[in-house]
């Protein structure tokens, strides 16, 4: 049970801050007194303030963040730093620990006591942090278990982790350092690897720094530092990258590369001045995904079949459209992968080259020396290129120099920043290709979008309201059955695992070809390609939905329902 006096002494400076009123405080006393339980408990359940509102107070007043904890965030070698039995007492687990400052997660931050009794037991000066009790526990209860904490050790241990200069003449270089900074980036760097994040955010927050890994499209929060170490765990980053460490003010690019467990990553590092500090974001590229072929995107069998068929032409345009991050890179790579051989020489222009590819000359942008796109396709030209992929268009010029190209027998890969295949059309043209080379140089246009995928382990089967039944254009069949999110151990409680492409392949038929038009509108296009057997992305999603393979809301969050005249029963 809660002592009184430190709960009356809370209780005080909950009124004296205005968060309750004096007569609401009596009767939280009384309800303590008839039934027991702990103040912030009883103020939630009489309605008094809610729980949102007590960890802003905390924050607002102590200087002490609020996190919602899990097991993925504590790093178990700072468990050991504890006995079991001491944090089951204090409701305090400990979460992380660099040089000699401990974060510490509490329920209660105001029992100064505790906190001090905690520092004499771990031997460490304490940062602490929030969180709520039952999580906590539950973390005590995890960790406390032998199996649980070796499994959970051997997947946050510090791999051996080389860091390689890939200009260095030596071929690779070892940094090896053991200060605590730089085991944490090896530690953060091989997680992050493991659990096949596509990103790690290192954010800086007014009174700690968030770590959070995007893992299949979903941001999961990998580790909460003490502000104390943000400066330090930049400059590490920036001295691997080769940016300036002084430069604060300013974004900046970069990289790094390193070799885990004889696997090759790449890193590319943005980091942007926030108004608590520098954050981070870094780009995780495992070369062995390079290898992607055609038959593992997903497509459905008539879209593959037109992507095939295009990729025989000796020459011509085929593009991939959808928005940043729905896997048009990859789509690109799985074509490369598909045609590359000895006898054809193939060139890729990329902002900047992602994955490298053997046999395929790769070229890097380099906008601060005018190392463009159009800049390297013009003098790519006279090397007699087979295949030419530019990784995206995005000015007239460069859209006028690909068309050239591809109208002397050149075959042409590259990207747009559109909502769907037919919109691509329009948007050529817009740029100044006139519609005559638009009709004679396109091949065939895809769009897509990348999905969460369902957890096999834990989705959950239901049947739908008839308002969703009509949304899916599924009205007129009687007993639907879909699949929607939980929450597992496996798919660490995302309720997803992995993620899918959707896609719309639109191949420039001749009927297609005869309407486009600079006053054609790209809604008139999608309804002939309708006719000519295209089906959208919207049509293909619902497909997988009634798989079971994604959820409903998945797809009405990623994919227009209405796109391209496509009406919302999924009829052309």
């Amino acid at each position: 049970m809660e002592d009184a006096k430190e709960g009356r002494g809370y209780g005080n400076i909950l009124v004296e801050k205005g968060l309750i009123a004096r007569d609401q405080l009596e009767d939280a006393f009384r309800f303590q007194q008839a039934r027991g339980g702990k103040l912030k408990d009883i103020l939630i359940k009489l309605g008094y303030a809610t729980s949102d509102e007590m960890h802003e107070f905390v924050s607002a007043h102590l200087d002490i963040p609020y996190v919602k904890l899990s097991i993925d965030i504590v790093d178990p070698e700072a468990v050991k730093l504890i006995p079991a039995k001491v944090a089951r007492e204090y409701v305090a687990i400990p979460v992380t620990v660099i040089g000699d400052i401990l974060t510490i997660a509490v329920s209660n931050p105001f029992d100064t006591v505790s906190l001090d009794m905690l520092a004499f037991a771990s031997g460490y000066s304490l940062e602490p942090i929030m969180s709520d009790e039952e999580d906590i526990l539950a973390a005590i209860d995890f960790f406390s278990s032998g199996e649980a904490l070796s499994d959970t050790e051997a997947g946050l241990q510090d791999e051996a982790v080389e860091f390689i200069d890939r200009f260095d003449d030596t071929d690779e270089k070892t940094m090896i350092d053991d200060a605590p900074v730089v085991r944490l980036i090896n530690q953060i760097l091989s997680r992050a690897i493991k659990d096949k994040a596509s990103d790690i955010h290192i954010e800086a927050e007014e009174n700690l720094v968030r770590v959070r890994f995007n893992v299949s499209g979903s941001l999961v929060e990998a580790n909460v530092l003490p502000k104390k170490v943000l400066q330090s765990l930049v400059s590490r980053i920036k001295i691997l990258s080769e940016l300036d460490i002084s430069e604060k003010r300013l974004p900046q690019d970069g990289g790094f590369f390193l070799r885990l467990k004889g696997k090759e990553i790449d890193f590319r590092v943005a980091t942007a001045p926030t108004v608590y500090g520098e954050s981070v974001t870094l780009r995780v590229l495992d070369q062995s995904r390079a290898v992607v072929r055609l038959s593992e995107l997903g497509l459905s069998g008539p879209e593959e079949a037109r992507l095939y068929k295009a990729l025989e032409d000796p020459s011509g345009f085929i593009l991939v459209t959808g928005p940043t991050g729905s896997g048009k890179t990859t789509t690109l790579y799985a074509m490369l992968n598909e045609i590359n051989d000895t006898s054809i020489k193939i060139i890729t222009i990329e902002d900047p080259v992602e994955y490298r590819i053997s046999n395929i000359s790769q070229i890097s942008v380099s906008h601060r020396i005018g190392l463009d796109f159009a800049t390297i396709l013009r003098s790519i030209l006279r090397q007699a290129p087979n295949v030419i992929l530019v990784g995206e268009i995005r000015d007239a010029e460069t859209a006028q120099v690909a068309v050239q190209a591809a109208l002397t027998g050149h075959m042409l890969f590259s990207t747009l920043h559109t909502t769907g295949a037919p919109d691509a059309i329009p948007r050529l043209i817009d740029m100044g290709v006139p519609p005559y080379l638009v009709r004679e140089v396109v091949k065939l246009v895809i769009a897509q979008r990348l999905l969460k995928k369902l957890c096999p382990e834990c989705k959950k089967e239901y049947r739908p309201e008839e308002d969703v039944k009509v949304v899916l254009g599924l009205e007129e069949r009687g007993d639907v059955r879909l699949f929607g999110p939980v929450g597992c151990a496996a798919c660490k409680y995302t309720g997803y695992s992995g993620r899918v492409g959707i896609f719309e392949a639109m191949p420039m038929t001749r009927k297609l070809k005869s309407a486009v038009t600079a006053e054609r509108a790209s809604y008139e296009l999608a309804e002939i390609a309708g006719e000519q057997g295209m089906l959208s992305m919207w049509q293909n999603g619902v497909s997988r939905v009634l798989e079971g393979e994604i959820s409903f809301q998945e797809l009405i969050r990623n994919v227009p329902r209405a796109e391209w005249g496509v009406s919302a029963h999924g009829t052309a």
